[in-house]
């Protein structure tokens, strides 16, 4: 709406603690819920739109999922923090 071409926006989320679920893949999730993952979809629609998907590493490991359980458009990461620290070299990060 402000008139920055779409192709300068690049969004970014980190994912950690408790909706590190959300980012298991079909099976990982059926297995743990019994039901099929509700996020698969718009995780696919996020990624398919250019938004980059990060999980903290820690808090994988802390829910004992490991890296093939997640989503394929999921990225770990070390930490959540370190997703932020990393991509914020010459931004600052504005809460709401």
């Amino acid at each position: 709406l402000s008139g920055i071409p779409s192709k300068k926006v690049k969004l970014v989320a980190s994912i950690h603690g408790e909706a590190t679920f959300i980012t298991l893949n079909s099976n990982a999730y059926q297995y743990k819920f019994g039901r099929d993952n509700p996020n698969s979809n718009i995780i696919q629609q996020l990624n398919d739109n250019g938004v980059k998907l990060y999980v903290c590493s820690q808090a994988t490991s802390s829910r004992n999922i490991n890296n093939g359980d997640l989503n394929i458009n999921v990225i770990p990461a070390l930490s959540g923090i370190a997703v932020l620290s990393n991509l914020l070299q010459g931004f600052t990060l504005m809460p709401n």
